[in-house]
């Protein structure tokens, strides 16, 4: 009815007749169908492309973008007074309560910059999102429970594709759960209630929920658990939500000293093990220190026992990196460490090799390579503890440049979906073509986005390092990276992969190491650029070896890189 608000009050009251005499009346079978509801039944799934009906897009859609152009509300927003941030939230609002813009199209502004010079007004209208973001943890209660409604009525008016604004707005309504009130925490908790139902599960709201689960304060996590736990119940878990990144946060949380925060943990760890499996949450258990690892065995043990007492409503998605055989946990108290080889420890560098090409002037014939300033990294921030193992050197490419670092001994990448790569690489496009010197901080943002869910946590925190040592955490993911494709050129597996297993993986997610190196390559620390070009002829020697040819979408993504540093050294 809310279309019909134009109508006469006299003609609006006819048509409510009309609808009151058939309500409760099963709807009669259609004599009649369009050729695109046709399609979409005889496809599988019976959705539309894109997913949602058809007819859904004959119902007019307002751009949010359009209506906040004409208006003040991004500039107030922004202002230091809390009344007039309050204001414009208000006016934001009352627009999103007129019927006209209760349906929305999936538009919040360019949440990334783009590289074309914007005008004033497209400025303001764009980044609704971004804009939303630090009014969600405003420090004025009444600030922050506007914006908090506000988020909500944009995700119910937006519905599924509100899914690709949740890696921005989820983080900081996760945040609002270490609030000491219960009626902000429940605010929030309704928000995030309103855009996993928009969103039709948690899909998109998964990577955003782990990477919260991993801060310490008590109450966000019991918080948190407590309204996982309540939709997980209520709707269920779907297949394809992936789950892994809260595998980690949930082993720490069995460690935690609230117990809340591990009763919590205990209640969701079964649908975790139901969805990725024991041996992928077993493979966390190093996160905690060695004295705590036996208790939590218990718990994981007693969760493995609940999680095979409940049968699935669904049937669980198959494990990206399958064991080969049963896992033995870790118990021992102290770390096993696998001394390096005098032969790994210096390889004979190989004459006309990839990096030799690009670092050497063109008039010698012989460069030492630059050593790392910090052979042993200081601990990425956000992460409790590595792997206690020491990874032998990389049969092929040069020796690490931290022969000594802590790297874990599991395959870096996560997941053999090849369809993911090709719609990430489909999203692309062009944006990987830097001619602009040093990579660009957008650039980095959605790198992160896009490694979140297919990277180890371990790996990611030392990619995307911001500390002091960044440099030194930054080459020893790169090292964990290199390591990975030279153990699968040399036919090897690694960790509960198996040598097939590995490479598929790899194969899987080899766009995103590329982009790294693209971003990476012209950065001014010499070893830092060293193990790009080590880490570039580890992926190019695997590629060769598995007879791998890649496609233009893939070479976009490194080789203009590669050509304007080769430009730059000349």
């Amino acid at each position: 009815m809310a279309l019909l608000e134009g109508l006469s009050s006299q003609l609006l009251a006819t048509i409510q007749t009309e609808f009151d005499k058939v309500e409760g009346h099963p709807a009669p079978t259609p004599t009649r169908i369009s050729e695109d509801v046709k399609a979409t039944a005889a496809a599988p799934g019976g959705k539309a492309k894109g997913g949602g009906d058809p007819l859904d897009e004959l119902f007019p859609k307002a751009d949010l973008e359009k209506v906040v152009a004409s208006t003040k509300i991004m500039e107030d927003a922004k202002s230091e007074a809390w009344k007039t941030r309050k204001e414009a939230l208000e006016t934001l609002q009352s627009l999103l309560g007129v019927a006209a813009n209760k349906r929305l199209k999936p538009n919040l502004g360019n949440c990334v910059p783009t590289i074309q010079p914007v005008s004033a007004t497209d400025h303001l209208a764009g980044d609704i999102a971004q804009m939303l973001k630090p009014r969600l943890t405003d420090i004025n209660k009444a600030v922050q429970a506007t914006a908090l409604d506000v988020v909500s009525r944009i995700a119910t008016a937006m519905n599924k594709p509100f899914e690709k604004h949740c890696r921005i707005l989820v983080p900081p309504i996760a945040q609002v759960m270490t609030d000491r009130s219960a009626l902000v925490r429940a605010s929030a908790a309704s928000t995030l209630t309103a855009i996993a139902t928009a969103c039709e599960g948690l899909d998109a709201m998964a990577a955003p929920l782990g990477a919260a689960l991993e801060n310490a304060n008590p109450v966000l996590r019991t918080s948190l658990l407590a309204w996982i736990d309540s939709w997980i119940k209520e709707h269920g878990l779907n297949p394809s939500t992936d789950v892994s990144s809260w595998a980690g946060p949930l082993i720490l949380c069995l460690d935690d000293r609230s117990g809340d925060v591990r009763k919590g943990a205990q209640v969701v760890l079964p649908t975790v093990i139901n969805s990725i499996g024991y041996d992928r949450v077993v493979d966390k258990i190093n996160l905690l220190k060695p004295p705590s690892r036996s208790t939590a065995m218990q718990l994981l043990q007693a969760a493995k026992a609940t999680a095979d007492s409940l049968a699935p409503a669904t049937p669980a998605p198959p494990d990206p990196s399958p064991a080969k055989g049963p896992v033995s946990p870790p118990v021992s108290t102290q770390p096993s460490v696998v001394p390096e080889t005098a032969e790994a420890a210096g390889p004979q560098q190989r004459k006309g090799t990839l990096a030799r090409r690009l670092v050497a002037p063109p008039s010698s014939k012989s460069v030492s390579r630059p050593e790392s300033p910090d052979p042993m990294p200081s601990t990425p921030s956000g992460s409790k503890a590595r792997h206690p193992s020491l990874k032998k050197a990389a049969p092929i490419g040069k020796p690490s440049a931290l022969a000594a670092a802590e790297i874990p001994e599991t395959c870096p990448f996560i997941g053999t979906n090849a369809e993911a790569k090709r719609n990430r690489l489909l999203k692309d496009a062009s944006r990987w073509v830097i001619e602009s010197g040093l990579g660009r901080k957008d650039l980095a943002d959605v790198l992160h986005a896009q490694m979140e869910g297919h990277v180890t946590r371990e790996v990611l925190g030392m990619l995307f390092s911001h500390d002091h040592n960044a440099v030194n955490d930054h080459i020893a993911g790169l090292t964990s990276i290199c390591d990975a494709f030279a153990t699968s050129s040399a036919g090897d597996g690694l960790g509960n992969l198996g040598a097939e297993e590995l490479q598929a993986v790899l194969l899987a997610n080899l766009d995103l190491p590329l982009k790294y190196v693209t971003l990476k390559v012209h950065e001014s620390q010499p070893n830092l650029i060293s193990k790009c070009l080590d880490l570039l002829e580890c992926i190019l020697n695997f590629l060769v070896l598995t007879s791998y040819v890649l496609t233009d979408a893939e070479s976009l993504c490194f080789v203009p890189a590669i050509i304007h540093k080769v430009g730059q050294i000349r």
